[in-house]
Formats: structure tokens, C-alpha cells, sequence
């Protein structure tokens, strides 16, 4: 007697297998045009499988702490050996998971499979599919990162609108009343504790239902054809297997899972923020709501309309009762479609509806696009509480227009435009009423107004200046963060234009209409306004926002500095400084300009043609050796970070991890700013250690961008391998499943 059959008769004389073994031999499964739809829940068991096998192994390098959990993520995927691709598996086999289960669960629709004595099958089965979801509900937090932030919070702010049970279930999910480690924590032990044990239970259930009912046979099929469960469709079953392991391994390679930022709490919730698309609909259906509908909130019904709907899900096998005596309803298809269409088409677009009471009388009567009942949905004041008769006064309860508007209940109506800055300075200037809106609103504006080129003409009877009005705009005033604020950090120049490019004003002020023109060619402007980066500074970075005025020649130097401190001191310490200032020249602005600052080149340094050096310097002197030196050190610098670059390049096209070398390389990088920064010392000894540093970071960019590169190949290769065994693997079944259907009588 083999080693095979020793074990089987030891088994066989501890446990009764035998009637396993029969039960398995004699199962039969339905044979007709729809078998194609069996197998969806075959993948699905699948692929939990693949979720528990790639979620263990990410939890033993996963720290569930808002400290310490991106961290743990990204070591995961840049340092343990095919981290990377345990949890693109892990994140790629999540998403199919869920989309196999919605095939699956619409399929068994369609085909009546819940019809008695299979009706607990099919809520099981819908319960699967719900905890499937809450899975991806719990795991999408656990990387910490900005996205899944900021998704779990609108999420669990839904959860909360239900009255009573809402707030407690908020809080429940939280573990507080905000997003924050107590909420990964919970996420976590739910993701990997409680919703498994629920699952393995339901799974059990779910599957020894089907075994002792066996599989359902559709309405329209015809016969009774079947074939044997084992091996005929088990090794079918496992070919659709083999084939969805080969699809996850595939796009786990190609795209791969990515990171993104690390959440910030405190950071504004960035534009457009959504949840994973299985639960786009649902949120989608909140936004289509109007606020109110007869007296109920919106956003209250549309939570209970889609609970409605999940309830009517578990509930089909008896809502459709032509099914349970056997008949199909052209009903029941015609829902089933719609419902289809429904989540597909909430999933692709979104209605938005906003109503706004305060603004609904004169919607009568305003149309243009510019109106202010036209403007307000946005209006910074309108979404914190305030209204009209917040700024205007009057009696916004009053149906009677003079009523409304009597000057007996504070009607102020429209402010003459010299009194505007004083008008807003009613709220703005009182920090214990600001306090109760913003805290962190400075409330010196009207103050420093005041102080203000613009504020002193004012105060003169100048009418062309500009007030609060002119920059923030009278109604449907925008949050300074807004991107489409006159104020947000991007259009400030364009705001400043408005008036300083009309040469009509400017003629009467003795200024010129140029400065905007010269701005936006400068390298600030570029920056600006032409790759949206909010830090270059601005109009306002230099004349002040509500304090405008000019520097002044002594002060641009201070003005400069409040971006270029490192320059300023090098320049300080310089012999050039006590030059300047014999000279009574303007520090920055004599090699630099002021508006039409261009963006500094390395042939500014050095002695050639372009050379600013030479203006001053003649040849043969100390200060022309020195530049000419400094720039032989800068261009040594760039070939060697250029070789580097190219390198990095190659690696990180190829789709390699490559943020430690990008490190060594942003290291060179900076060395070589800080390089050209010490230009400013005009002494080639501050610069060359710095090149040298700058150097041995480069070197090391370009030894370990090599190291990626060969990497990269292991990987590829180490993926068709794979795919070669597997391909092995389906054409053996295949034959198998040939051989066995030819022995078949």
C-alpha cells in the first residue's frame, strides 16, 4: 500500500468522508446558454481568497496609527521584496472582488435564482455583497493618505445624517467627533477582525446552502441537461481562476497601486474629493436631492430612499411573486434594468441643486448673470449663516416691500462707495464678533487700509481708488482659498490690473500701465500665473494687501528678503554691500530689476557676453578671476547631476519606485541652487564645497538608478515566468477537462 492510500485509510477510519465523497460525485450543475453567469460567484469566492492571502501579508509590516501608518505603506511598497506587488494585488483584487460580487448578485437576478426553497441563499448572498463593500468602506482608510482622509470623512459625515441613529453612528465609526487615529484604529480592527468573522459566516452559510440546494435552473431553460460538479465544472471553475490570478498579477505590474500624500487633518479638503467609485452612486444620489422636500431635509431623504432601496434588494425573493410561481414579470425585468441604468448613470454624472432663501424674492426680478441672487450660492458670508440684512439691515421676515426695506429696522441699503471700506469694517474690525465665524481672520484690515496708499487718497475724496468692493467684489464674495476669489493667490495680479492697467485712472495718478504687463513676464509672474504656483510671490507679496504701498529704495532690499533671506545675508556679509550703499543704489534691483524680473541663468555669472559680471569687472582683475572660477564650478556640477538625471529618468519611466533615488537627486539639485545661491558671497571658496557635496549626491543617484533599472528587468521576467507557468497550467485543465468529457458515456 502507497503513502496515498495509507493516509486515505487512516483518514477514512477517523472521519467519515465517505459520504463527502459520494455527495461531491453524484453533484450535478445545470447545463444551458446562461452557464456563463454560474461562475461569477466562483470568482468572487476567489478573490476574497486573494484579499485574505495578500491582507495577512501586509499585516506584518502595517502599523494601524495616524503616525505611523503611510509610513508603514510606503515601506511596504519601497522596501520589502515585492511589497509593491503584494498590495497592488491586494488593492486590484479588492475592486474585482466587489465588481464580481455586483455581476454575480445582478445575474442571480436575472435569472430568478432566488425562487423558493432558495430564498435565504439569496439574502445571504446580498449580505456578502454588502459586507464586500464594507471592506472596501474600512480598508480605503488604512494608508492614511490625503484622498482616503478626506473620502472617510464626507463618508461618515453621510452616515450621520439619519436623526437619533445617525449621530451615534457617526461617533460609533469615528470613535469621536472627527476623522483621527481613533478612527484608523477602529477601521482597522473592523477591516481585519470583525467584518472577517461576519463574512467566514456568512460565506459558510452561503455555500452549504448552495451545496444541499444545488444550483438553480433559469426560468427559460429547456431540459434538464447537466454535468457533474467534480471534476467537469470545478476544473472549469479553476481555468476562470488561474485566468483572473493571471489579470490581477498583470495590472498589479503595469499599474500598479500608488500612495499619494499623507493625510493632513487640519489641511483644507482638497476640490473634488470622492469616495471609490462603488459608492460614487450613492453619493451622487445625495447631491441630486434638493435640500428640502415637503418640509423633510434632502440629503435625510436620499439616505433613506437609498437604505429603501438596499432593504428591497434583500427583500426581491418575496416582493416578486410571479417568480416564486414559477412565471417571469416583464415588471421585475423593467426594475432590474432601471436600477442598472441608475447606478451606472449616477456613477458618470451629478445633479447639483441649491436653493437659497434669502435670495429667493429678488430671483424674480435679477436675471443677469451678474445679479447678485446669481452670485450668492458661492458668497463666503451666505455659507456661514449671514444674509442680506446681515450687510443691509432691514426685515428679511416682511412680505411688504417697505415693510422689508424700513429704515426703522436698520435698512441701509446700498453704501455710498466711500463709506464702503468703514461699512465692512462694522463686522471685520470687531475680533469678538469675527470670533464667532473665524477666529484665525486677522481683523486689522480696516486699520492698515488706513495706513494704505489707497486709504490716504480716500481719505482725500478720491473716488478712483479702490475700496473692499474693488478687489472682493460686492456680492457673491468668494473665500480667499476659493480659486476663483479675485484675492486667491493666482488672479491677485489680474485684480491689481483691473485698475492699474486703465491709463485713464493711472494718467490722473501720475503712474505708469505697465507693471502688470512687466510682471507677467517675469519669472514671478511665470510662475504664477502660468504654472499656478502659489508661492511665487505677487503684487501683494511686495506692496502689502490692505496696506499697499511702494517699498521705497531702501526698503527693496528687506522686500526681497522675506523670500530670499539666505541671498540677502550672503549679500550683506559681501563686499559689494558697502558698494551699493556708497552708491545709494538699490541692493536687489540693480542686476535683478523689480516688476520684469527674469528668472536668473548661469550666463549672468561667469565673463561671457551676457555676463552681468563684466559691467563691472574688467579682465584681469580679482573680482573677473573669481566669476570666471565660480561658474567653471557651477557647470562641472550640471554635467555630473545631467548624467544622473538620465538615469533616474530611465528607471522611473520603466515604472520603478524611485523615490529614495529621487532623494539622492533632489539632494544634487539642491545643492546646486544652494551653489548658485552663494554666487551672492562672490567667493569661489563659500561655493566649492557645496559643488563637492552636490557631486557625491549625484554619484550616488546614478549608482542606485542603475540598481532600479536591473530590477526592473528581474521583475518583467519574473512576471512572464509566471504567466508562462500558468499558461501551462490552463492548457493542462483544459485537456483534462477534454479527456474526462471523451470518457463521459
Amino acid at each position: 500500500m502507497g503513502p496515498a492510500e495509507r493516509l486515505r485509510a487512516f483518514l477514512a477510519a477517523r472521519y467519515p468522508l465517505g459520504p463527502l465523497g459520494e455527495f461531491a460525485a453524484h453533484k450535478t450543475v445545470p447545463v444551458h446558454r446562461h452557464n456563463v453567469w454560474y461562475y461569477w460567484g466562483g470568482l468572487t469566492l476567489f478573490l476574497i481568497g486573494v484579499q485574505f492571502a495578500s491582507g495577512i501579508l501586509l499585516l506584518l509590516y502595517y502599523r494601524p496609527s495616524a503616525q505611523e501608518a503611510f509610513e508603514s505603506v510606503r515601506f511596504i511598497m519601497t522596501k520589502v521584496s515585492f511589497g509593491w506587488l503584494i498590495r497592488s494585488v491586494h488593492a486590484w483584487s479588492a475592486n474585482l472582488a466587489i465588481f464580481s460580487a455586483m455581476v454575480h448578485v445582478a445575474s442571480t437576478y436575472f435569472l430568478k435564482a432566488y425562487r423558493p426553497p432558495r430564498e435565504l441563499t439569496w439574502v445571504t448572498g446580498v449580505c456578502l455583497f454588502y459586507l464586500l463593500m464594507g471592506f472596501g468602506f474600512t480598508g480605503y482608510l488604512l494608508p492614511w493618505n490625503t484622498l482616503a482622509f478626506f473620502a472617510t470623512k464626507v463618508g461618515t459625515e453621510i452616515a450621520g445624517v439619519p436623526p437619533v441613529v445617525g449621530p451615534i453612528l457617526q461617533t460609533f465609526l469615528r470613535g469621536g467627533s472627527d476623522v483621527g487615529d481613533v478612527t484608523l484604529t477602529r477601521f482597522f480592527w473592523f477591516h481585519i477582525a470583525v467584518l472577517p468573522m461576519a463574512l467566514a459566516g456568512l460565506l459558510v452559510l452561503h455555500l452549504a446552502m448552495i451545496q444541499l440546494q444545488g444550483m438553480s435552473r433559469p426560468l427559460s431553460a429547456k431540459g434538464d441537461r447537466a454535468m457533474p460538479f467534480f471534476p467537469n465544472f470545478f476544473l472549469r471553475d479553476l481555468v476562470a481562476w488561474v485566468a483572473m490570478l493571471g489579470a490581477v498579477l498583470a495590472v498589479s505590474v503595469y499599474w500598479p497601486a500608488t500612495l499619494g500624500e499623507k493625510a493632513d487633518a487640519f489641511a483644507p479638503t482638497p476640490a473634488g474629493i470622492q469616495p471609490e467609485w462603488y459608492f460614487l452612486w450613492m453619493f451622487q444620489t445625495l447631491k441630486l436631492f434638493p435640500s428640502h422636500v415637503l418640509g423633510i431635509e434632502g440629503e435625510l431623504l436620499a439616505v433613506g430612499v437609498t437604505g429603501a432601496a438596499g432593504l428591497g434588494l434583500l427583500l426581491v425573493p418575496w416582493l416578486d411573486r410571479p417568480a416564486r410561481r414559477g412565471r417571469a414579470h416583464p415588471l421585475a425585468w423593467i426594475l432590474g434594468i432601471a436600477g442598472i441604468l441608475y447606478v451606472v448613470g449616477m456613477t458618470l454624472f451629478a445633479v447639483t441643486a441649491a436653493a437659497d432663501t434669502c435670495i429667493e424674492c429678488h430671483q424674480q426680478f435679477e436675471t443677469t448673470v451678474t445679479a447678485p441672487t446669481q452670485v450668492m450660492a458661492h458668497d463666503v458670508h451666505l455659507q456661514r449663516g449671514l444674509s442680506c440684512a446681515s450687510c443691509h439691515g432691514g426685515d428679511p421676515t416682511a412680505a411688504d416691500q417697505a415693510a422689508a426695506m424700513d429704515p426703522a429696522k436698520g435698512f441701509l441699503g446700498r453704501p455710498a462707495r466711500r463709506d464702503i471700506p468703514q461699512f465692512c469694517a462694522r463686522c471685520h474690525a470687531d475680533p469678538a464678533y469675527m470670533r464667532k465665524y473665524n477666529p484665525n481672520l486677522p481683523t486689522d484690515q480696516y486699520a492698515k487700509y488706513l495706513t494704505s496708499q489707497h486709504g490716504k487718497r480716500l481719505a482725500t475724496g478720491d473716488a478712483d481708488v479702490a475700496v473692499c468692493t474693488s478687489c472682493h467684489e460686492a456680492h457673491g464674495i468668494r473665500a480667499k482659498k476659493d480659486p476663483l476669489s479675485p484675492v486667491y493667490a493666482t488672479n491677485i495680479p489680474g485684480t491689481c490690473a483691473t485698475c492699474h492697467t486703465d491709463a485713464t485712472i493711472m494718467e490722473r495718478h501720475n503712474l505708469p500701465v505697465t507693471q502688470h504687463w512687466e510682471y507677467a513676464q517675469s519669472v514671478h509672474g511665470q510662475a504664477l500665473l502660468v504654472r499656478g504656483d502659489r508661492a511665487a510671490p505677487h503684487c501683494a507679496s511686495c506692496h502689502g494687501s490692505h496696506e499697499a504701498a511702494r517699498p521705497g529704495v531702501v526698503a527693496i532690499g528687506n522686500v526681497c528678503a522675506q523670500c530670499h533671506s539666505l541671498t540677502r545675508d550672503l549679500f550683506v556679509k559681501s563686499r559689494h554691500k558697502a558698494a551699493h550703499n556708497a552708491l545709494g543704489m538699490p541692493e536687489c534691483e540693480v542686476c535683478h530689476g523689480n516688476h520684469l524680473i527674469l528668472k536668473p541663468t548661469d550666463e549672468m555669472l561667469g565673463t561671457g557676453p551676457t555676463a552681468l559680471c563684466t559691467q563691472c569687472h574688467e579682465p584681469g582683475s580679482a573680482g573677473h578671476a573669481a566669476a570666471q572660477q565660480m561658474r567653471g564650478t557651477i557647470e562641472g556640477l550640471k554635467t555630473r547631476l545631467a548624467g544622473a538625471e538620465e538615469i533616474v529618468t530611465r528607471a522611473a519611466h520603466l515604472g520603478m519606485d524611485v523615490a529614495d533615488v529621487e532623494f539622492e537627486l533632489n539632494e544634487a539639485k539642491a545643492k546646486l541652487t544652494q551653489a548658485r545661491t552663494y554666487v551672492h558671497a562672490f567667493a569661489p571658496s563659500a561655493m566649492d564645497p557645496i559643488a563637492a557635496d552636490g557631486a557625491a549626491h549625484a554619484e550616488r543617484a546614478e549608482a542606485r538608478g542603475q540598481q532600479a533599472i536591473r530590477e526592473f528587468q528581474f521583475r518583467r521576467h519574473g512576471l512572464w515566468f509566471t504567466l508562462g507557468i500558468l499558461g501551462l497550467v490552463l492548457v493542462g485543465l483544459l485537456l483534462l477537462i477534454r479527456e474526462i468529457e471523451r470518457r463521459r458515456p
